[in-house]
């Protein structure tokens, strides 16, 4: 399956669509206009004396029916329609892979998710790398290389990506680019690859429900 068709229906469900719907006021313009013209044609009728009077059941309405001027609008845009089941579908994933795509393919509004998905690439992390031995100084510097592995993947997948050298990685762990390059950077491939399979899994499984 081709893996960019899922991230372009992905980003079509998710993204801001600046389409004016109705809202509850231009539909009631939209409905249809009821004339009665009250006065002209059923009068107001009394009977009796001054004193006792009354006034006489009103004779039936005449109404007629016509409609608004101009072509009436839809209640809900052709895109927001077509891609609805995949926003169900996003919403029926896992928690990891609906906060993915959420902030990997949605707008602005999911900024907030790329702090969520943390934990749970670090926690792959290290379960590929149990078996290996990491002193306790190298697995902290790696853990706060999290947020910003999320971020660079995000960046790569929407080709916006900024180039992360290893002399400036190595920069903002405080280490040298020859420490850098023999204790960090296998592993900081390592997290890059961990968002990278949460992506392909995360449209697989959102493609096999929509």
């Amino acid at each position: 399956m081709n893996i960019e068709w899922i991230r372009e229906r992905v980003s079509t469900a998710l993204m801001n669509v600046c389409i004016i719907e109705n809202g509850p006021l231009s539909a009631m313009e939209e409905q249809a206009i009821l004339v009665t013209d009250r006065f002209k044609r059923n009068p107001i009728r009394y009977a009796g004396e001054i004193k006792s009077r009354y006034r006489l059941p009103s004779h039936p309405l005449k109404i007629k029916q016509k409609h608004a001027k101009g072509k009436s609008k839809p209640l809900i845009n052709e895109v927001t329609y077509r891609t609805s089941s995949w926003r169900r579908g996003i919403h029926q994933l896992p928690n990891e892979m609906r906060l993915w795509l959420l902030y990997c393919y949605g707008d602005y509004q999911y900024y907030r998710e790329q702090i969520l998905i943390v934990p749970y690439i670090w926690h792959e992390f290290q379960r590929l790398n149990s078996k290996k031995r990491i002193t306790k100084k190298v697995k902290q510097r790696l853990q706060s290389l999290t947020l910003l592995a999320i971020q660079t993947v995000k960046a790569e997948i929407n080709q916006t990506a900024k180039k992360y050298t290893d002399v400036k990685l190595a920069e903002l762990l405080g280490v040298s680019a020859d420490a850098w390059r023999k204790s960090y950077k296998l592993y900081w491939i390592c997290l890059l690859d961990c968002c990278y399979q949460l992506d392909r899994d995360s449209l697989f499984k959102i493609s096999a429900l929509s």
